[in-house]
């Protein structure tokens, strides 16, 4: 059978037809070439129909172009068949049908798989019938997150500090919805949060207040004392630091806290002592511990916005019974996840008993949960192909076989 199939790739040539294999194949290398030649050997050694041979991409584009090639690989392949003396029957017979039902193979873009496949089992998908795809999928979640700027940070809700805090970091309701967006495109991915983001000890606000009134008062009264002493210390001190000028705006009143003072002093020299260098010490421990209070706080109030505003966009859209292509992809994920060895996986496994993934490194891990969920527990020949230097390693399956395809020139 291999004489139908011109210039396949010597790795693809006898590769095995069954389980989970990664292709690597760089840009230039031939990789569309090798898709082709694997549909090929779909077509004739499993005997299988267009339609049965799912093919995923990632933009329309793509797609066009990939069933135009294939088309073209097809018809190329019959003609060097019948121009065989002893053609194979069963072979031309095979190619000739392949060629007259390409218009209905089974080549999608990624979404275009997901909502074909929720579409034909709404009730293996555990999902409503005739939702409607959102005009503008982003409505509802711009809507989502004003509330939730209304709700929780305009409101009592939100502490005065931490309200402060977040307008200084320039914190916005445009910015939540960025990054609603981004964490409702990748809903598997894993958001590193501070160990200790759940740590709520606050700083002593009454101490902070009473270091503070003591501070200005001392330095108001003696600060001719307070740059004496200072003055006095200039041979163990660095001298462009420690002047009067530095400190009539109070913009570097750290360099007189006595903690400050130790580490600039010459070794063997003794730092200044006032009561005043002992307050600035325990105000800048306090601040740097307020500080690190309403960056944590800031952080829960982000992931609370996420956990919230991802509920609530999903609860609306089932209440409008709207979805959206990134819905798609979530929505097929839990309908295979909520039910191991599923009427939904084993449908979708029966219809399409082989599936060739393009552009492996843009699939991200829901994606590949996706096709995991339908092919992981069966030896249906799955081909993921991809460029080797963008390849995700934490999308490939453990019991995948590695095919490194190079040019065919």
């Amino acid at each position: 059978m291999n004489t139908v199939i011109p210039s396949c790739p010597p790795p693809l040539e006898h590769w095995p037809l069954d389980g989970l294999n990664l292709i690597e194949a760089s840009a230039g290398t031939g990789k569309t070439w090798a898709l082709c030649a694997l549909y090929m050997r779909l077509l004739l050694e499993c005997k299988l129909d267009v339609q049965q041979i799912l093919v995923v991409t990632f933009t329309k584009a793509a797609t066009a172009e990939l069933r135009e090639r294939i088309r073209l690989r097809i018809a190329q392949s019959l003609r060097d068949l019948k121009a065989q003396d002893h053609p194979d029957s069963d072979a031309l017979g095979r190619l000739e049908h392949a060629l007259e039902s390409m218009d209905e193979a089974a080549i999608f873009t990624i979404h275009g798989f997901c909502q074909r496949a929720l579409d034909d089992r709404p009730m293996a998908a555990g999902q409503a019938f005739a939702l409607e795809l959102a005009a503008d999928d982003k409505a509802i979640m711009r809507e989502v997150v004003y509330d939730y700027w209304r709700n929780f940070i305009a409101s009592d809700r939100c502490s005065l500090e931490l309200a402060h805090y977040l307008h200084s970091k320039t914190t916005h309701p445009g910015k939540f919805l960025q990054l609603l967006e981004q964490h409702m495109a990748k809903p598997l991915a894993q958001i590193p949060w501070p160990s200790d983001i759940d740590d709520k000890d606050s700083a002593d606000e009454d101490r902070f207040a009473s270091d503070f009134a003591e501070a200005i008062s001392i330095w108001k009264a003696q600060k001719g004392e307070i740059m004496q002493r200072l003055n006095d210390s200039l041979q163990d001190l660095n001298r462009q630091s420690y002047h009067e000028k530095s400190f009539e705006h109070g913009s570097k009143m750290h360099l007189l806290s006595s903690q400050t003072l130790n580490l600039r002093t010459r070794k063997n020299k003794q730092p200044p002592e006032h009561r005043f260098f002992l307050l600035a010490t325990s105000l800048l421990q306090q601040q740097q511990a307020r500080q690190s209070a309403l960056e944590r706080a800031s952080l829960r109030c982000l992931r609370h916005m996420l956990e919230w505003s991802t509920q609530e966009v999903q609860r609306r859209r089932r209440l409008s019974r709207q979805t959206s292509f990134d819905d798609m992809l979530w929505r097929l994920y839990q309908a295979l996840q909520q039910q191991a060895h599923n009427q939904l996986s084993a449908s979708l496994c029966a219809q399409y008993p082989a599936a060739l993934i393009d552009e492996f490194q843009d699939t991200d891990p829901l994606q590949y949960e996706i096709f995991s969920g339908i092919y992981a527990r069966t030896s249906k020949p799955v081909f993921f192909v991809g460029d080797p230097k963008h390849v995700n390693r934490q999308n490939e399956s453990t019991n995948s076989r590695t095919i490194t395809v190079r040019s065919p020139d």
